[in-house]
Formats: structure tokens, C-alpha cells, sequence
């Protein structure tokens, strides 16, 4: 069998990259993941591939992950990390803007990610439960619903809603379901500024008041 279909990702590397060089390493292997995926069908991509693209040898990738799904695994999770984090300094940089600003500045950030990565995010994401990542993927959305929590609570003249935790719950999920659904089954049609406007249009109506 082959060694990188044995097992399910665990939620750790085999082996934590410390030194410089060892990120390095793991990066490139990352970006090489990156690179192969929105080319071919996952169950078509192997160690052997990913090493060759890398410049590394696979045994270079065994000494940090154990099989290809943990590579994949991991990659999402950077990703949901890196999405969170690209959010939350557009809400910062925005903290004395207008709540319908601020809206339509944080959906034009995700969209615009979503739109660059689309092919990649298509194959990757739909891998979730084989990577044993659902719960994580739920888990970041649970960050983002904090994270319009904390910025309502600041504007209670803006906001039309009393139950913030439900309308945030509400939001987040409308937005990055429509996403996720657009990654992997986009319509015939699918402009970017107009799903921009579409989307700041559902939750500005919904969250704040005219």
C-alpha cells in the first residue's frame, strides 16, 4: 500500500520545522502542494510529485509529515489561519469607519481571496472530512461569528439587531456559505464586484439600521 494512503491526518506534524532552513523546507513543500493541486484530481497527486515540484527529497517530506494527506491537512489550516487573519487587520484598519463600510471592506477581502484561489480552494476544501478537518473549517467560521460579535457590541447606534450573537451566527454563515458553494459549483454567470455588491447588499440590510 501505498505509504501515503495508510492513515488519516493527525491533528500535529510528524515533526515541527524549528530552524530557518526547516521552514523553509516545509514551505516549499507547501507551496508545491499549492501549486499541483488546482492542476490535477487530488487522489492523483502523490509524495513523489510533491518532493519533485519542492526540489526535496520525499524523505525529507516523511521527516515532517507522514503521507500526503497530512500535507493537505495542514495546508487548510494555514489557510483558515491566514484568512482570519487577513480579516481581522482589515477590521482593525477600519475600526473608525461606518459600519456599512467596514462591511463592504471586510466581504471585499474575502471575495477577492476566494476569486485568486478559487480552482485551489475548490479541490482542497471539498477534502475536508477526508482530511478530518470539518470540525476545524466549522471552528474558524466560530472565530469569524466572534469576531462580528466584538465589532457590533462597539456600534449599538448601527445596528439594527438586538440578539448580536444570533445575527452574527446568521451573517457569517449566509457569506461563507454562498462562498464555499460558489468555490466548488459556481453559477453559469459569476461577476466579482457583483457578488461583492450582492453580498454587502444581504448583510448590510440585515445588520444595520437604514
Amino acid at each position: 500500500m501505498d505509504k501515503q494512503l495508510e492513515s488519516k491526518p493527525t491533528n500535529s506534524q510528524r515533526k515541527s520545522p524549528r530552524q530557518t532552513r526547516s521552514k523553509t523546507l516545509v514551505s516549499s513543500i507547501f507551496e508545491a502542494a499549492t501549486r499541483i493541486l488546482p492542476k490535477t484530481h487530488y487522489e492523483a497527486v502523490t509524495t513523489n510529485q510533491l518532493a519533485k515540484i519542492a526540489g526535496v527529497s520525499v524523505g525529507s517530506i516523511y521527516q515532517y509529515f507522514s503521507n500526503k494527506d497530512e500535507i493537505f491537512a495542514h495546508l487548510l489550516e494555514k489557510n483558515l489561519a491566514e484568512t482570519q487573519a487577513l480579516v481581522a487587520t482589515v477590521v482593525s484598519s477600519k475600526a473608525d469607519t461606518p459600519l456599512k463600510e467596514l462591511i463592504r471592506d471586510a466581504i471585499s477581502t474575502v471575495v477577492d481571496l476566494n476569486f485568486d484561489n478559487r480552482d485551489f480552494f475548490a479541490k482542497l476544501f471539498i477534502q475536508a472530512p477526508r482530511l478530518n478537518r470539518v470540525k476545524r473549517v466549522m471552528e474558524s467560521r466560530d472565530q469569524f461569528i466572534t469576531q462580528v460579535v466584538d465589532v457590533l457590541k462597539t456600534r449599538p447606534t448601527e445596528v439594527v439587531k438586538a440578539n448580536l450573537e444570533l445575527a452574527s451566527y446568521t451573517a457569517v454563515h449566509a457569506v461563507m456559505g454562498v462562498l464555499q458553494t460558489i468555490v466548488i459549483h459556481p453559477p453559469a454567470q459569476l461577476e466579482r464586484e457583483e457578488l461583492k455588491k450582492e453580498l454587502t447588499e444581504l448583510v448590510v440590510h440585515y445588520l444595520c439600521k437604514p
